[in-house]
């Protein structure tokens, strides 16, 4: 992988002689790196991200630390992109908004409508990664809130071939699953 290293400033500069940066060709996918190398920014409490903005089109991604990998996403169409690193503070909601660069996409001879799958682009994956252990954590709350003795697949079950919403009612018990008689004898109490 190539990677372009921009040493940025406390002053939120670049110290780069040059503002724009070849960053591979059309439809690369993964071969070339953005390296910001002074690590002393990216301290906890900050995320950072990179907006991009190509023909008008303005996209946010996030970092993974201090590298943002140019993904297929990017590289669909040769130009230039203008590239802003902005810092956002979850503790006080501060923000920096570093110089812009720019990374040229260089044109090519061929078209790529045949192209096989590529795969997903690593600084989305990381979002997607923690959507996942989000939806993992929100599942494992609301195992919390099932009748004592419940099994969750039993519960949905029921409420999806009854097909509308249910009550939760509060049951006592040391069982560790209910037998569908149980269940139905449950279900028929709530909604008479």
């Amino acid at each position: 992988m190539r990677i372009i290293e921009i040493y940025l400033n406390e002053n939120q500069s670049h110290s780069c002689t040059r503002n724009i940066f070849y960053a591979g060709r059309k439809y690369d996918s993964n071969n070339t790196a953005v390296k910001f190398t002074n690590k002393n920014l990216f301290i906890d409490g900050w995320n950072f991200y990179l907006k991009v903005d190509m023909d008008d089109e303005v996209t946010e991604i996030p970092l993974l630390q201090n590298l943002f990998i140019i993904g297929e996403n990017l590289t669909q169409t040769a130009g230039v992109l203008t590239c802003t690193l902005i810092g956002r503070n979850s503790d006080d909601n501060s923000t920096k908004t570093f110089e812009p660069f720019r990374l040229k996409i260089e044109d090519v001879e061929y078209d790529q409508d045949d192209k096989e799958q590529q795969p997903m682009d690593p600084n989305m994956k990381l979002l997607y990664e923690q959507l996942i252990n989000l939806k993992q954590e929100l599942q494992q709350k609301e195992l919390a809130t099932l009748p004592a003795g419940g099994n969750k697949d039993q519960v949905l079950q029921k409420a999806s071939n009854i097909d509308y919403d249910f009550a939760w009612k509060d049951m006592q018990g040391t069982a560790t699953e209910m037998s569908d008689d149980e269940l139905d004898n449950m279900w028929e109490e709530v909604f008479e």
